[in-house]
């Protein structure tokens, strides 16, 4: 069953880790020029622009494809992951409207002085047609004197040397001040692809065996195959079943991680357990030698014969069954 789901979601796994990596390239190139290249200004709306819609394609695409891998997604997870979207959707568009309105602003600044220089300059009576005429000439004048304004100046600050007293305190302010949101939003989506799994390699195991209550075959009992996490994320369910008649199980799956994954079974049982509330729940480690390169395992673990009647170090109750 854990295999379906995963097959069924590929694709939109697979998209969510190209934009991802495509974010997180295109973030750190332009961090990375912006302390050597003088004029990279000129180009940040360009390079905020479209790393900003990388960054929201991703964040989607990392969600929607989290939340349909896993149908054991802990609830503090998705909040956690939610709560890094919305971040990265706020600094992103934050981002976005303060690039995108800086010409718009200009143009109302210079407006506003060509507009002062004017005002005074004559009288006329509003009420007449010439006044009218007059009125709208000026105005057409003062378009004219904004745009060509506009124009000089912008021209004047790209052509500006970093080192010019005037522009060394604005322009590598600015550039400062986008690196820091830079960093912000690419770190956001390295937590969320990290957290979905997005980065890093993919690796598989696989495990068998047959489960025992006493001398009667442990028939419907719930197994789950984990990659073990240590830390502030939590251990990401790869495949999940129950076991035969006979109290045979098999699981397998993939998990992707930059270090070599741990995977653990679960077993939640209730032999010898009478009427407590809840479940035993039981983890057995497979080796480190049954993790495979890839999305198919070459060796299966093979857990033998478990007695559940026993008790073994470590054995814990559960009643929610997700982790």
């Amino acid at each position: 069953m854990g295999r379906i789901r995963l097959d069924k979601c590929c694709c939109g796994l697979a998209a969510a880790r190209i934009f991802a990596v495509i974010a997180i390239i295109w973030a750190v190139l332009f961090i990375g020029l912006a302390f050597f290249h003088k004029h990279l200004y000129r180009w940040e709306p360009y390079f905020f622009g479209a790393s900003g819609i990388f960054q929201l394609v991703a964040a989607v695409l990392v969600l929607v494809a989290c939340t349909k891998k896993r149908d054991d997604l802990m609830v503090l997870q998705l909040i956690i992951q939610i709560l890094v979207v919305v971040a990265l959707v706020i600094f992103t568009c934050m981002m976005l409207y303060g690039q995108f309105n800086s010409h718009s602003r200009l143009q109302t600044s210079v407006r506003k002085l060509v507009t002062n220089v004017h005002v005074g300059s004559e009288h006329v009576n509003e009420d007449s047609r010439e006044a009218e005429e007059t009125r709208q000439l000026k105005e057409a004048e003062q378009n004219k004197e904004i745009e060509k304004l506009t124009k000089l100046y912008s021209a004047a600050v790209e052509d500006m040397p970093l080192e010019t007293v005037k522009c060394k305190n604005v322009i590598p302010e600015r550039i400062s001040n986008n690196i820091q949101m830079r960093v912000l939003i690419t770190l956001s989506t390295l937590i969320v692809s990290a957290s979905a799994g997005l980065l890093g390699f993919t690796q598989s195991a696989a495990v068998r065996g047959i489960l025992m209550c006493h001398d009667k075959p442990a028939a419907h009992v719930s197994v789950k195959l984990y990659d073990d996490d240590s830390g502030p994320d939590l251990d990401d369910l790869m495949d999940q079943g129950e076991s035969d008649a006979d109290g045979r199980f098999s699981l397998s799956g993939s998990e992707s991680e930059f270090t070599t994954i741990d995977p653990k079974v679960n077993i939640y049982h209730d032999c010898d357990d009478a009427f407590t509330p809840c479940q035993r729940r039981i983890s057995i480690y497979l080796p480190s030698k049954y993790v495979t390169q890839g999305d198919t395992p070459d060796k299966v673990y093979d857990a033998g014969v478990i007695q559940l009647a026993g008790h073994f170090s470590g054995e814990t109750r559960d009643c929610l069954h997700r982790v």
